[in-house]
């Protein structure tokens, strides 16, 4: 009987831990070029509808990695 409940604990499920990988896509934000001449109002305001465009899109994909990461909470 001992030797039969020996090979029973044998048999238990064994836990296995898998890394989560990030999508590479959600690792690279939108480059904006910092190297401009800008010389008129224009010129500048084309620049910040640059950066809030860049802004927006590294804010999404970080809350993707976010959501992705927390999601089996």
């Amino acid at each position: 009987m001992i030797i039969f409940l020996i090979f029973l604990t044998a048999c238990s499920e064994k836990i296995v831990y898998v890394k989560e990988q990030v999508p590479t896509d959600f690792l690279e934000c939108e480059n904006l070029d910092m190297d401009r001449n800008m010389k008129t109002n224009g010129d500048f305001a084309l620049f910040v509808i640059d950066s809030v465009s860049a802004y927006r899109d590294c804010k999404a994909k970080l809350k993707a990695i976010r959501d992705f990461v927390e999601g089996d909470k």
